[in-house]
């Protein structure tokens, strides 16, 4: 059994440290919009702080 596909282009693994208080605020995040994965909820955190930072430099 595979990995899921994740979208139309390649995936990479990423492995980085992060404080426990980090942790707990993704899984708060996690939890609160009931995310299967903390993958999956870092994953959707990235997406929302590329997309803010895009609309920022776009004005």
């Amino acid at each position: 059994m595979g990995r899921p596909t994740l979208g139309a282009s390649p995936t990479q693994r990423l492995q980085m440290k992060i404080t426990e208080d980090e942790v707990a605020a993704i899984n708060d995040y996690r939890f609160a919009n009931r995310i299967a994965t903390l993958s999956e909820a870092v994953r959707q955190l990235v997406a929302k702080g590329l997309q803010a930072t895009s609309a920022t430099e776009a004005q």
